[in-house]
């Protein structure tokens, strides 16, 4: 069986600095900023949140509503599943 590999684009874990609940809100900005710039180029935007504290659940919210209408959320199965049709 062949493995599809999806590039994970951000992550609450994949930082130079911890992601806290000091700085969550700070940190999703930062994620709105890429994926703004992702959306732009019509690139897609994968982030994964790990869902092990509780403050992340908001700056997750954040992030989600700082998205324009126009983007598309997907569970990354659908989303893998959706580049095994183009194949």
């Amino acid at each position: 069986m062949p493995v599809l590999e999806i590039p994970m684009t951000i992550s609450d874990a994949a930082a130079s600095v911890p992601f806290t609940q000091e700085n969550a809100l700070e940190m999703s900005a930062l994620w709105v900023d890429v994926a703004l710039k992702n959306n732009s180029n019509g690139a897609p935007t994968v982030l994964l949140v790990h869902p092990n504290r509780g403050y992340k659940l908001p700056a997750e919210q954040y992030f989600v509503n700082a998205m324009p209408a126009d983007v598309k959320f997907m569970f990354l199965d659908d989303f893998g599943d959706y580049w095994k049709k183009r194949e």
